[in-house]
This record gives C-alpha cells, sequence and structure tokens, in this order.
C-alpha cells in the first residue's frame, strides 16, 4: 500500500487541530462565508470549515441558538491562539479568505462564541464579544 502525501491543506488542518487542542479554541464559520485558499495563488483549496469534535473538516457547519455562558477555563490565550494561525498560515502559505459570514472563534469545551476573527494587515485579528 503506498502513502499519499498530505496536501497542503490537509497540512494546515492538521497543524490548526494541534492548535485547537492546544488553546481550547476554535474556529467555525456561522454560515457558509469561509474559504481555504492558497496563499500564492489564490487558489481555492477548500470551503465550509467546521469543527467537530476535536477535528476539523469540510463539512457545513449546523449551529442553532443556544443561551450565552461564561467561556471555560479551557478557552485560554485566544489572542495567542490567532498569532499562531498567522504564523501557520504564512508557513504554510494558506490563508482564510473572510467573505461576508463571520468566522467565530469558539470554547472547545462549551462551544460558546469568544470572539470574531477578522482580517487585518499582519494576518488575523480577533475581536472578544462585548458583555451584555
Amino acid at each position: 500500500m503506498t502513502k499519499r502525501r498530505m496536501s497542503k491543506t490537509e497540512k494546515w488542518m492538521v497543524a490548526l487541530t494541534e492548535l485547537s487542542g492546544r488553546y481550547g479554541v476554535a474556529l467555525v464559520e456561522v454560515y457558509d462565508g469561509a474559504r481555504i485558499v492558497d496563499g500564492k495563488s489564490g487558489k481555492e483549496l477548500g470551503s465550509s470549515l467546521a469543527y467537530v469534535c476535536g477535528l476539523y473538516t469540510a463539512h457545513k457547519p449546523r449551529i442553532g441558538k443556544t443561551k450565552q455562558s461564561e467561556p471555560s477555563q479551557n478557552a485560554r490565550n485566544i489572542q495567542g491562539f490567532v498569532q499562531e494561525l498567522c504564523e501557520l498560515s504564512n508557513a504554510l502559505e494558506v490563508r482564510l479568505e473572510l467573505r461576508s459570514s463571520p468566522m467565530v472563534l469558539i470554547d472547545t469545551t462549551t462551544m460558546q462564541p469568544v470572539g470574531r476573527l477578522q482580517k487585518s494587515a499582519e494576518g488575523y485579528t480577533v475581536v472578544e464579544p462585548q458583555p451584555a
């Protein structure tokens, strides 16, 4: 049986999964808006990024309305997660193309939103939700 080399997208998603495990924060798109694109050519490498059972997939997420609660202690250093996401994207030359729908950072324990990802000149930044 021959081994298949991992694609750029697969390498990026595996590394992103490791980041999520370390920081307790995951990326989830609210609607069908984020695509994974090649950093050089702009070619689409994937779409409908989802975080399911500790892994990133290309399935369209189903997010229902839930009661807002405090982030768990598991969600730590959201800025650190975003900084490493920028470094990962630069290293593999793969970036998220953020379109009309928001890309949300969620606590992997409670699955509650802890921030929203935005594109910046340096890569990505996070906007934390305002308290109600």
